[in-house]
Parts: structure tokens; C-alpha cells; sequence
């Protein structure tokens, strides 16, 4: 079982198809539904069981897709990645 991370992916197709921008609207939509719901970056890293500060560094652009998508399903949305 291998997982691939944004490292794997070479620089040159990161930006053809547009994965830095991709994943900072990924991260903007975590914090406006964290800031919507009205909790703190240590609230949401209590009710998630994380490190705060694995969350705040998400939160200041530091992807990381697991977290991401542990996120957005706390909010009952959910994250799709499609091949096509």
C-alpha cells in the first residue's frame, strides 16, 4: 500500500494542473467552515483528538490531504478527487 503525496508529483505537472492552487482552497474552505461554526484552532483540535499545532500549521499552508479530509467530514462535507 503506497501513498502518494504532493512530493511525488514532479514540480512541472503541480502547476499545469494547478495543485498549489487546489490545495490552498482546500485549506481556505477548512478554516471559513471552522470560523463559520465559530471555534477556535484548540477547540476543533480537541473535538479532532490532534496536536493544535498540526492544525494551526495546516492552517498556514501546510496541506496535508488526511487532514483535510478529517476536516471537512467533521463538518459533514466531503473531499473528491477526480481522474479524468
Amino acid at each position: 500500500n503506497s501513498i502518494m503525496t504532493i512530493k511525488d508529483v514532479p514540480k512541472d505537472v503541480q502547476l499545469a494542473y494547478g495543485l498549489e492552487e487546489s490545495q490552498y482552497m482546500i485549506i481556505q474552505k477548512c478554516v471559513q467552515l471552522r470560523k463559520d461554526a465559530k471555534e477556535s484552532v484548540v477547540e476543533l483540535s480537541k473535538w479532532l483528538d490532534l496536536d493544535r499545532r498540526k492544525l494551526h500549521s495546516f492552517e498556514k499552508g501546510k496541506f496535508n490531504f488526511d487532514l483535510a479530509n478529517i476536516i471537512l467530514e467533521y463538518y459533514g462535507k466531503q473531499l473528491k478527487i477526480e481522474i479524468i
